[in-house]
């Protein structure tokens, strides 16, 4: 599980360049190389709207694990999290926050 978590850490600190702020949410596919799993790891990483990396603003970020017979696909196919999140962040209820979803599973199934 220490693993795991510090994947999950290893993530924040690993991001692509994205130079143009977004007009609209997305959720991104990336892949993450871990030092302590000896291997890539595949994460969705959702962008709120008007997230721009290149500025000075921060973000709060939320992980969301899936459970062990899904994969980091699993809040956005099944949990509409991206329209969840649109309509929390309108709404008010929620802050513009980076949520990360890592590939967390078993780890004998890639």
């Amino acid at each position: 599980m220490k693993k795991y978590i510090f994947a999950l850490v290893m993530v924040l600190t690993v991001t692509a360049a994205w130079a143009q702020p977004l007009r609209e949410s997305v959720i991104r596919a990336e892949s993450v190389h871990s030092e302590i799993l000896g291997e890539d790891v595949m994460v969705n990483v959702y962008l709120p709207a008007g997230y721009d990396q290149s500025s000075e603003k921060q973000y709060p970020s939320v992980y969301l694990l899936h459970g062990l017979s899904d994969t980091y696909t699993a809040w956005e196919e099944k949990g509409q999290m991206k329209n969840v999140m649109d309509q929390l962040i309108a709404s008010g209820e929620a802050a513009r926050m980076i949520v990360i979803m890592p590939n967390a599973g078993d780890p004998d199934t890639h």
